[in-house]
């Protein structure tokens, strides 16, 4: 039975939105090279045999010298054999790192071309290719066949499972015939489900540690132990931080005061200090309802780490009603829906749109 950890796409020295606080980016910075030390300790806790590592581990625009002596003195600290692939965003044509990990201890690089490491003490076979450059649109399994069908054949690879795909599309029936017992792959930050093609299981690891509201599912690494007859996989979350996207409905708040409340309530089960959060406003408000999202931001800053706020909230108007208006409102919305062109969706974005407009009381910035 081998063990082993496989992850990707933790993207070290990335830059992060700008809507992130300084200290925060610190932060978040900072924990993406604990998570380095997070692994490296499941590794020797687990006395893993190799850590698989399908690409984007960093972003090499952004790496330094101090990048690679960390990632080197910390490799150096666990017995497992460490194999890597570089992705899109630590490409090979843009990279130091290989020049630079290739004399480490543990430590495999896999170039451009599909590669093989032999490991007899543990009757394995350890395959791997890295991007050359950003893009990779053919398939880099297409037409691979394990050398041995006797050992345990494993493969660490960067790529996409849709076919359609400028980051190495991967088929399932090229997976099926690949003679693999495990394909790690990198790439894709919120897929962590193992499936399975013929004799191979493959699958994502997803992300160690989030780097934005789009990498919404929780951070892990896959802790597998597999053999010819059996596999087990356990996902293990390595991050301090998370990036949660919330819905709050406040048809129901008649003031700005209760509108925090019903933020502040959404994300009381969640830790607020060690979580960025992006809540989007939801529901009906009267027209006239004027609040300052920005503002509010602001005067919620104290109770999160992190706090964006996105509205998606209708006016409560009457449409019906406001038709017969003889006003100008009234001729805007009897022009919108005799408009056979549009969708009942579209007319009724347009005459909130319109109404804003022509109503100085009420802007849509201001509408929560």
């Amino acid at each position: 039975m081998i063990k082993l950890i496989h992850f990707a796409d933790l993207h070290l020295n990335a830059p992060l939105s700008s809507r992130v606080g300084w200290d925060t980016a610190n932060k978040l910075r900072e924990n993406k090279f604990k998570v380095i030390d997070r692994i490296v300790a499941l590794a020797n806790d687990k006395q893993a045999d190799m850590i698989l590592i399908a690409g984007d581990l960093f972003d090499d625009s952004f790496t330094d010298e101090k990048t690679f002596r960390f990632l080197e003195d910390r490799f150096s600290k666990t017995n497992a054999s460490i194999f890597i692939v570089c992705g899109n965003h630590d490409c090979l044509s843009k990279s130091r790192f290989y020049d630079n990990g290739s004399s480490w201890k543990n430590t495999h690089i896999f170039n451009a071309e599909m590669g093989k490491v032999s490991l007899p003490a543990l009757n394995c076979d350890v395959y791997g290719q890295s991007f050359s450059g950003e893009v990779v649109r053919e398939s880099m399994l297409k037409g691979f066949r394990a050398d041995n069908p006797e050992t345990l054949n494993l493969m660490v690879m960067h790529g996409d499972l849709h076919c359609q795909s400028d980051y190495n599309p991967i088929r399932t029936e090229d997976i099926a015939a690949s003679g693999l017992d495990y394909l790690a792959l990198g790439h894709i930050h919120n897929e962590k489900q193992m499936k399975r093609e013929g004799r191979t299981y493959y699958g994502y690891s997803g992300i160690p540690q989030p780097h934005s509201f789009k990498d919404s599912s929780a951070p892990s690494v896959n802790y597998i132990e597999l053999s010819k007859q059996e596999f087990h996989v356990e996902y293990i979350d390595v991050s301090e931080f998370r990036f949660y996207r919330l819905r709050v409905s406040v048809s129901e708040c008649l003031t700005s005061y209760d509108i925090q409340r019903a933020i502040l309530h959404a994300a009381e089960s969640y830790d607020k200090e060690k979580n960025l959060f992006e809540i989007t406003m939801e529901g009906e408000l009267p027209e006239g309802f004027y609040v300052d999202i920005r503002q509010m931001e602001e005067e919620l800053s104290d109770s999160f780490l992190h706090l964006e706020l996105r509205n998606e909230t209708r006016l409560a108007v009457n449409f019906d009603a406001l038709k017969r208006e003889q006003t100008l409102r009234g001729a805007f919305v009897r022009l919108v829906m005799e408009d056979e062109t549009l969708t009942d969706k579209e007319k009724r974005e347009i005459m909130e749109c319109g109404i804003h407009a022509v109503n100085p009381l009420v802007s849509k910035e201001g509408l929560l």
